[in-house]
């Protein structure tokens, strides 16, 4: 009898990490249970669903909680958790999957799942190589968490450490942070995800409206950081429009997701430049867009999946131009041959 897997998924990060592992562990019985936490989740649901040869048995998602009042978001995570309950001792998988194991959702899975089960992190981009720590809840929403959630509810400062986790996977696993360094760790590969027919990514593009040809023939991608954290720093956005003005193919950028500024580089006028949709994930432009040569960022995910994507690509982090203070996340960065520039 073939093993269950079982993966819960908040971001499309996520989603293509469980792609991933679920192409590498085909003969395994894959579920996805995804709590979407971004703009156009049907639209990825339906591309996923279309894909020839898809991993997953079954593509379950939960109602998003973004747009809901204080008192709804609680009673929604709660039951919700009441779900997550339910499922996992019906279904009895021998392994879970979650990248954030602090939601309620999330440790519901791993606080009702089998001894037998194995319980595994799977990293949420930085946040498996920053030098940071989430801020502790206040205790009125401990309270709250515990009395709606469960007493059991308890979220961890670090993702990959609460006490049902027993093992970690990675996308490199070599420089992962102190605190999950002890854990048993795999790498996870990236070339299930390259292999895989990329008609199911056109058809994500062409449900949110964009064209795919647009994107195949672009040769660098700016990943510009919110406009909050650029303000007072002329030299930050006088660098990237250097960069683009000095690029001879055509150019991407892509904005912050929450930006509300629209183009503050001002450089959709630019013959060679292309505005991407800010909810529009990078990874999959990088395994769409063949041309592509660099891809210029400050400190986020996206330089990350960037090199484990495509290892001959130009990555660079404009971390130290805009004066970001994570000297662990910088020096992984380097040590993974991404450029901090200064």
């Amino acid at each position: 009898m073939s093993e269950k897997q079982l993966f819960y998924s908040t971001t499309p990060y996520h989603v293509l990490l469980s792609l991933s592992l679920s192409l590498e562990y085909s003969d395994s019985e894959n579920y996805l249970l995804l709590a979407p936490a971004f703009s156009n989740s049907d639209a990825l649901v339906s591309a996923l669903r279309s894909l020839n040869g898809s991993p997953f048995k079954k593509i379950c998602t939960f109602t998003q909680t973004r747009s809901k009042s204080m008192p709804e978001r609680y009673f929604l995570k709660s039951r919700q958790s009441f779900q997550c309950r339910r499922l996992v001792k019906s279904l009895g998988p021998d392994r879970i999957y979650v990248a954030r194991d602090s939601g309620a959702a999330e440790q519901a899975l791993l606080h009702h799942s089998s001894a037998d089960t194995t319980n595994i992190y799977i990293e949420d981009g930085t946040a498996a190589y920053s030098g940071h720590l989430r801020t502790s809840k206040p205790l009125w929403k401990r309270f709250a968490g515990k009395l709606f959630y469960g007493p059991w509810w308890t979220p961890p400062q670090v993702f990959g450490t609460s006490r049902w986790i027993d093992h970690v996977v990675l996308t490199f696993p070599d420089h992962v942070r102190p605190e999950l360094a002890d854990y048993p760790a795999e790498p996870i590969s990236s070339a299930p995800l390259r292999s895989v027919n990329s008609n199911w990514i056109e058809s994500y593009f062409s449900a949110i409206g964009i064209e795919p040809a647009t994107l195949a023939d672009i040769e660098s991608i700016i990943l510009a950081t919110h406009s909050s954290a650029s303000d007072g720093n002329p030299c930050y956005r006088k660098t990237l429009r250097n960069e683009i003005r000095n690029t001879s193919g055509i150019v991407a950028v892509k904005y912050h997701p929450r930006e509300t500024d629209g183009d503050y580089l001002g450089v959709a006028k630019h013959e060679n430049t292309t505005i991407l949709p800010q909810s529009i994930p990078a990874e999959l432009v990088y395994l769409y867009a063949n041309r592509l040569t660099t891809v210029v960022g400050t400190i986020s995910t996206a330089l990350l999946t960037a090199r484990w994507i495509d290892d001959d690509l130009e990555v660079i982090s404009l971390a130290d131009v805009i004066d970001i203070g994570d000297d662990r996340l910088k020096t992984m960065f380097r040590s993974v041959d991404i450029d901090v520039r200064s």
